[in-house]
C-alpha cells in the first residue's frame, strides 16, 4: 500500500503541474527556508530604526561611519552606520549609488545619479546641517566650463605692425621685438581639489621674460550647488600643451603673472573633459577606477578615477535604450529595450560590446541585480515580460522557465518589481495589484503582494509574506535592511535578524494513489508542535502534532488524490504518511 515520505524539501516550482513535481518540490512554499533540504523557518524581522524621509522611500545606501543606526542582532552582533535615503519625489526611478573610486577613500565618497543632475558626497557633507534627514548637503558633480575669456595688460604695449614666425622648436615669437606670443586659460576646482575643463584661451600676450602679465575678467564665485573655492591659471608655453602658473581663490579679481618658465612643470589636465549629462542614470563602478552610466541609448564612462570627468570620445550608442546595468567580474552587463549588451574592456577607450539578440528587455530598472563575483552564477539577472533572465559569460538565460508560469509571471507585474542580492539569491518585491491571493494554474497560492527568494543553484523559488519600498544588501552584516511606510513612519527593518520565527507554510505536490485511506503519519521536527493537515480528494483535515511518534489520521473515508500541508515556526526534518503505521516503520 502507499507509503508517501518526505526526507528532503526544496522550493516551488509554479510552472510545473503539480503531479509532474517531483516530492522534494512543493506545491505551495511561503516563509519556508530550504537551503540544507530540511524546512527552516525565517525569523521574525526586526526594526531596527526609522528614518526621517517622508514619503516614498526607493533607495536606501548605508555608509559605514556614524552611529546614527545602531542594532545588535541576535548573535550579539553589533551593525552600526548612517543611511542616507531617498524617496520616490527625489527620484522617480530610484537612485544609483556607487563609492568613487579615489585613493584612501576614508571620507566615504560617493556618487549617485537619478534626482536632479548626478551629485557626490561623503560622511562628513551628509550628516551636516543637523537633523538625520540624509544626505543632508550634496553637490553637483559636474564641474562647469568657465564662461569668462581672461583679459591681460603687459608692461608694454606689443609694436604696431607685428609680424609673427614660427620658430624651429615650434614657438610663435614678436619677429619685431622678439616678444613671446601666449595665451592663457582656467579651470574651476573645488575644496576638494578636483578641476574642470578649461575656459576658452585668452587672446595671444606678447611679453619678454621680464615681463608681468596683469590678467583679469575672473568669474568671481559660482553660482549653483557645486563646491568650488580656487582658480587654477594656465598659459601656454610654445609648442608645449598649457601649463600650471598658479592657484588662486575664487574671489580673485586680478592676477600679476611674472612666473619664469622653467618654473612650470604641471599640465593641463582636462581639455578634452566633459561633464556628465545631467540624465545620467544607473551608475556601475567597475575595474580600474572606471564608472558607466546611461542616458537613453548612449551609454556613457567616466575618465579612469576621474568621476566628474565624462569624455565625449567614450560615449557608446546602443540599438535600444538602456534599462539596467550591472557589473560581474570584468564584464559590464546591460539590459535594454529591446535585447541586452556585454560590454567588456579595461580602459573606457578600448570598450567592445556584444549584443545578446535572443533575450528579452529589461521591463523595470530596479529589477536589476548583479549575483556577485565568484557565486554559482556570476552575472546579473533582471525582469522581463516572461521571467526572470540571466546575463552571464556571453550568454543569455531565462532561468525561471521551468519554475513560475508565463501567466502567473505577468500577474506578479514585472515593470515594477525590485530585487537586491542576498545570500548567492535573488530576493525580489512585487505587487500584483490584486487582493488577497494569486493562484497558479498548478492550483498554488500564494500572496498579491509579497517577495520572492530565486534560488539559481537549486531552480526553485519560495514567496515571503513581506513586502518592502526599497532595501540594501549589507555585504559587511550579511543582513537585507528594508524599509516600509507604516503610517507615514518609514521603518527600518532588518531580514531575517528577530529572535522568534516566522511561521511557514509548506505544501506537497499531488500523489495520485488507488483509493484507499492514509490512516497513520509521523512528523520529525527539532521543534512542536507542527500543524499537519491531509487533504484527500478535496476533503481536508488538520492536526497539531506534538512529538515524533506514530499518530493516527482520520479513519472512515478512502481517497486517491492526496497532499500535504506543513506549517509553523519549527524546523521540519521529515515526514512519512502511508496506510499502516507498519509501513512507515519499515520504510523510514
Amino acid at each position: 500500500m502507499p507509503l508517501h515520505r518526505f526526507l528532503q524539501f526544496l522550493g516551488t516550482k509554479p510552472s510545473v503541474n503539480d503531479r509532474l513535481l517531483g516530492e522534494n518540490y512543493a506545491l505551495q512554499a511561503v516563509n519556508a527556508y530550504t537551503d540544507s533540504g530540511v524546512i527552516d523557518v525565517y525569523r521574525v524581522m526586526a526594526q531596527v530604526g526609522t528614518l526621517s524621509k517622508t514619503g516614498t522611500i526607493l533607495s536606501l545606501y548605508k555608509m559605514a561611519q556614524g552611529s546614527s543606526f545602531s542594532w545588535t542582532d541576535p548573535n550579539s552582533v553589533t551593525v552600526a552606520g548612517t543611511w542616507l535615503a531617498w524617496t520616490s519625489s527625489e527620484a522617480a526611478n530610484g537612485v544609483s549609488v556607487v563609492r568613487a573610486p579615489i585613493a584612501n577613500n576614508a571620507g566615504e565618497r560617493i556618487i549617485f545619479t537619478g534626482t536632479d543632475t548626478p551629485r557626490y558626497t561623503d560622511y562628513s557633507l551628509a550628516t551636516s546641517g543637523g537633523g538625520s534627514n540624509y544626505p543632508s548637503v550634496s553637490y553637483r558633480l559636474d564641474i562647469p566650463v568657465p564662461t569668462n575669456i581672461l583679459t591681460f595688460s603687459v608692461g608694454q604695449n606689443a609694436p604696431i605692425g607685428i609680424q609673427l614666425q614660427w620658430s624651429i622648436a615650434g614657438t610663435v615669437n614678436d619677429a619685431i621685438s622678439n616678444r613671446l606670443a601666449r595665451t592663457y586659460t582656467y579651470t574651476y576646482v573645488t575644496a576638494d581639489g578636483v578641476e574642470g575643463p578649461p575656459a576658452l584661451p585668452s587672446d595671444i600676450a606678447y611679453s619678454n621674460t621680464d615681463e608681468v602679465v596683469t590678467l583679469g575678467n575672473f568669474p568671481g564665485a559660482v553660482t549653483g550647488a557645486y563646491n568650488i573655492t580656487t582658480i587654477r591659471i594656465y598659459r601656454s608655453l610654445g609648442s608645449q600643451s598649457y601649463l600650471q602658473v598658479a592657484e588662486v581663490p575664487i574671489t580673485t579679481t586680478t592676477y600679476a603673472d611674472s612666473a619664469e618658465d622653467t618654473s612650470l612643470s604641471i599640465q593641463l589636465p582636462s581639455t578634452l573633459w566633459s561633464s556628465p549629462p545631467t540624465g545620467l542614470l544607473g551608475l556601475v563602478s567597475m575595474a580600474n577606477g572606471m564608472v558607466a552610466g546611461y542616458v537613453g541609448n548612449d551609454l556613457y564612462f567616466c575618465e579612469p578615477y576621474q568621476v566628474h570627468a565624462w569624455p565625449e570620445d567614450y560615449i557608446k550608442s546602443l540599438d535600444y535604450p538602456i534599462t539596467g546595468m550591472a557589473a560581474a567580474q570584468n564584464m559590464l552587463l546591460i539590459s535594454t529595450a529591446g535585447y541586452p549588451y556585454i560590454a567588456m574592456g579595461t580602459t573606457p577607450g578600448v570598450i567592445q560590446l556584444l549584443n545578446l539578440s535572443v533575450a528579452e528587455a529589461n521591463l523595470s530598472l530596479r529589477s536589476m541585480v548583479s549575483m556577485g563575483i565568484g557565486t554559482v552564477y556570476p552575472g546579473a539577472m533582471y525582469a522581463g515580460a516572461d521571467g526572470l533572465w540571466l546575463l552571464q559569460n556571453g550568454q543569455t538565460e531565462m532561468v525561471t522557465e521551468d519554475v513560475i508560469s508565463r501567466r502567473v509571471w505577468r500577474l506578479m507585474q514585472p515593470s515594477n518589481m525590485h530585487a537586491y542580492y542576498w545570500r548567492n539569491k535573488y530576493f525580489g518585491f512585487y505587487d500584483s495589484g490584486l487582493s488577497g491571493n494569486i493562484v497558479a494554474e498548478t492550483g498554488e497560492t500564494f500572496p498579491a503582494k509579497g517577495g520572492f527568494i530565486f534560488d539559481p543553484l537549486a531552480q526553485s523559488l519560495s514567496f515571503v509574506d513581506v513586502y518592502c519600498d526599497a532595501a540594501y544588501s549589507d555585504k559587511t552584516s550579511g543582513y537585507l535592511f528594508m524599509v516600509q511606510n507604516i503610517s507615514g513612519t518609514n521603518t527600518l527593518f532588518a531580514w531575517d535578524g528577530g529572535t522568534t520565527n516566522k511561521s511557514m507554510t509548506w505544501t506537497t505536490p499531488t500523489h495520485i494513489t488507488p483509493y484507499c485511506n492514509m490512516a497513520k503519519a509521523k512528523i520529525e521536527a527539532k521543534r512542536y508542535p507542527v500543524t499537519f493537515t491531509t487533504k484527500g480528494d478535496g476533503v481536508s483535515y488538520t492536526y497539531t502534532v506534538n512529538d515524533s511518534n506514530i499518530f493516527s489520521l482520520k479513519s472512515g473515508y478512502v481517497a486517491r488524490e492526496w497532499s500535504y500541508t506543513f506549517s509553523g515556526d519549527t524546523i521540519l526534518q521529515a515526514a512519512f504518511i502511508a496506510t499502516s503505521a507498519e509501513e512507515i516503520l519499515n520504510g523510514q
